[in-house]
């Protein structure tokens, strides 16, 4: 078992050797390498190079290639970084640009499922969970477990067939329903000018030219939401007892999503996102989507990343002392841990959503109030997953009881999971 390292109260500079000592005894007297570190990642592309071609340097089975924190296209999570990262439950997302793979898609991500699943049976330290209690009992013996997700419905889980496949005989649990670009399930992804553009220009041109404001923060919002189609395929996954996530749809389309997740009893499931109070952009969480979360007590994964908050904008950033340097980074990531907890209200909700292997920047340093004692991790940043429990130290050092907490953000996952199932 892992050991609480929650001291449960704030830092101080007068505390810095007392911490330092609590933090070298936990790792010391706990069966775990790193028992300190978080301990549950809700969205993490360990097998991507097949879905992105030259996009992304480097394979699972090199050392990690990012340098630093504005690394974007080298691997940040690897074979090397998983027993150093500390984690014990990875929701393994599979994903698959439909232009890189020059749109062999579902055949990607095949290959990128076939290669966890030869690690897994290489390394019987892990094991593929299909349900929580698999879960629980893979966790109760000391194993380490992948749960399986794919990211994006569209072209991929539309059939019967490709449902049975994917979801029956591959144990693909999660489901990124929309991702990045409009498709046949509908023009509901969150609006941002990125590589979606490339996948199909006219519609997202046009999403642009129509937007409209999301009232609370004045962020632009794509005023497009599910398709029929979308709409029937969404009710399939979820009869199925498929988890949807809602990261990257777009406000409209979550819209769209609740009343069928409401029908089933979903709890509201955000794998990999920031704060719109933070950050006004639509790839952020609106307030809305966080109400439902809390009420029936859903799973929020936040991405440390410097990508959608610099500058931090709004009245949140300035309350909490996010100042010059702090706006972004550690300090900020922190402090926007501790908002999004205030906002559902119960901790254990609030988890980490790496997106490792995706083209973000990882979190600077350079904040002089980052209260890391590790100097070198303090000047360069957290951007990968061998340095989860440098970050977990820091945060621990700003308030955020991580490691007490991310124990039980992994309990509530599965918790959360079996209601689902």
């Amino acid at each position: 078992m892992f050991m609480s390292c929650s001291l449960g109260f704030r830092y101080t500079e007068r505390m810095r050797p007392l911490l330092s000592f609590i933090f070298i005894l936990c790792l010391t007297l706990s069966s775990a390498k790193h028992a300190c570190a978080l301990s549950i990642d809700l969205h993490s592309h360990l097998f991507m190079q097949e879905g992105v071609g030259p996009l992304l340097k480097g394979r699972f089975e090199d050392p990690a290639g990012a340098a630093d924190s504005s690394s974007r296209f080298r691997t940040k999570m690897t074979k090397a970084s998983l027993d150093a990262s500390g984690l014990r439950l990875i929701v393994l997302s599979f994903y698959a640009h439909p232009v890189l793979t020059l749109g062999r898609v579902k055949e990607a991500l095949v290959s990128e499922i076939a290669d966890a699943e030869k690690f897994v049976a290489a390394n019987p330290s892990w094991v593929i969970a299909s349900e929580p209690k698999e879960a629980r009992a893979a966790l109760a013996a000391g194993k380490r477990v992948f749960v399986f997700s794919i990211e994006t419905a569209g072209g991929v889980l539309e059939s019967d067939e490709d449902q049975e496949f994917f979801i029956t005989r591959k144990k693909v649990r999660l489901v990124t329903f929309m991702h990045l670009s409009p498709d046949a399930l509908g023009r509901g992804v969150a609006l941002w000018p990125g590589v979606g553009f490339f996948n199909a220009p006219l519609e997202y041109f046009q999403a642009w030219w129509k937007r409209s404001k999301d009232g609370s923060t004045d962020a632009w919002v794509n005023p497009y939401g599910l398709s029929d189609k979308g709409k029937r395929v969404l009710s399939q996954l979820v009869k199925r007892h498929v988890w949807i996530d809602l990261a990257h749809a777009s406000d409209h389309a979550v819209r769209d999503m609740i009343p069928i997740l409401d029908l089933a009893g979903q709890p509201s499931l955000i794998t990999h996102t920031k704060l719109r109070e933070f950050a006004r952009n639509e790839r952020t969480v609106p307030t809305f989507i966080l109400e439902r979360l809390a009420r029936t007590r859903g799973v929020l994964g936040l991405i440390p990343t410097d990508d959608m908050t610099e500058p931090f904008s709004g009245a949140q950033a300035e309350k909490r002392g996010l100042l010059g340097d702090c706006r972004r980074g550690i300090r900020a990531y922190a402090e926007e841990w501790l908002r999004a907890r205030e906002v559902i209200g119960f901790p254990e909700g609030v988890a980490l959503g790496s997106d490792f292997n995706a083209p973000l920047r990882g979190l600077s340093g350079g904040c002089e109030t980052a209260a890391s004692d590790d100097v070198v991790f303090s000047q360069n940043g957290f951007y990968r997953g061998d340095d989860l429990p440098k970050l977990s130290h820091a945060m621990r050092l700003l308030g955020v009881d991580s490691p007490d907490k991310s124990e039980a953000a992994l309990q509530h996952f599965l918790d959360a999971w079996r209601a689902v199932r």
